[in-house]
């Protein structure tokens, strides 16, 4: 008998000391490693009230680090802006109230105020006429945009370079610089921004009359090359996963086949999720959570109108989701 309570005190401090160095273990996380984790939940996983919990986190636990409580505050009000709660202006206008100091997650918080407020000075004034308002003319004019809708990634056609415009400034800046036409006839063509908006990839014809899929660094203007196969060459691009992880991408294989798959970022590799001789997928798209890509094709009666179709990432199952006599096109998620 005394044994048996021998052990089982025992076995309780053994217990309690486990609790103790978890709990010790879980108050030792810095704000900088609780923001990760934070942020990981926001973009990666796409959690965001788990992200807002563990912001708040942070700023009970970590009130004196300003910086990191600031954009722990910023970050919360992007979490319920995302999820379309009228919370988000709140947590703005405490950034700017709270951390006067902390000059550029304050710039953020008050462009996302203005940008509300211009919002809600539509809605009180019952505008729902459709406007459209004009941006860019010229021979170039168009492009894929940024994330943030600040620029325009487009082909400079004067030499076939990728380049970029502020929509801002109405500034352009070529990102490539292949020199001219009787030098080189390469050129870019298609383009997508990663999620943060800091790297473009894009297709580019190379010397050996095929398309490369590369991604240039803005900022440095470092251009790597990601993809490059003569039997499975690059066609098109969609969307970037939002890990920033794959590039939704659509191949041209032997005898014409077309297949429609992710080009992983970190080392270049592809994978197939589906194969087609005719038709083509047009228009492809990823949906924002990953999981399915859109595209419009002929059906399968052999239409000159095109339908909608959904397909799995996950398993390559396609759903026709659009089937209709008019011509469909896909125009994105």
């Amino acid at each position: 008998m005394k044994n048996a309570k021998k052990i089982f005190f025992t076995l309780f401090l053994s217990t309690l000391g486990i609790l103790f160095m978890f709990n010790t273990s879980l108050s030792q996380q810095t704000a900088g490693q609780l923001f990760e984790k934070a942020l990981y939940m926001e973009e990666a996983q796409g959690d965001l009230q788990k992200a807002i919990d563990l912001y708040q986190e942070i700023l009970k636990q970590f009130p004196e680090n300003r910086e990191i409580a600031a954009k722990a505050q910023l970050h919360i009000g992007l979490c319920y802006e995302k999820l379309g709660l009228k919370e988000a202006e709140k947590s703005y206008q405490k950034v700017v109230d709270n951390y006067p100091e902390q000059t550029e997650a304050v710039r953020i918080a008050k462009e996302k105020l203005n940008l509300i407020l211009k919002a809600q000075a539509v809605i009180e004034r019952g505008d729902k006429e459709f406007k459209i308002r004009k941006v860019w003319a010229g021979p170039n004019a168009g492009g894929t945009p940024s994330p943030d809708g600040r620029y325009l990634c487009f082909v400079d056609w004067e030499t076939g370079d990728l380049a970029i415009r502020d929509l801002l400034s109405g500034e352009n800046k070529r990102l490539t610089n292949k020199g001219p036409w009787h030098k080189s006839q390469e050129f870019a063509l298609c383009s997508s921004w990663s999620p943060d908006g800091k790297r473009i990839a894009y297709t580019w014809l190379n010397d050996r009359e095929y398309w490369d899929l590369r991604i240039i660094d803005i900022e440095t203007q470092n251009v790597r090359v990601l993809y490059s196969n003569k039997e499975l060459r690059v066609d098109d691009l969609g969307e970037w996963t939002r890990d920033g992880k794959q590039i939704l991408t659509r191949f041209w294989g032997k005898n014409g086949a077309r297949h429609l798959g992710l080009v992983s970022v970190k080392d270049g590799k592809s994978r197939i999720i589906k194969s087609s001789k005719w038709p083509s997928p047009q228009h492809i798209s990823l949906s924002p959570d990953g999981r399915f890509i859109a595209y419009d094709i002929f059906p399968i009666n052999n239409s000159l109108n095109y339908d909608i179709y959904v397909l799995s990432v996950e398993n390559g199952e396609e759903i026709h989701l659009i089937s209709h006599p008019s011509f469909d096109n896909s125009l994105g998620f």
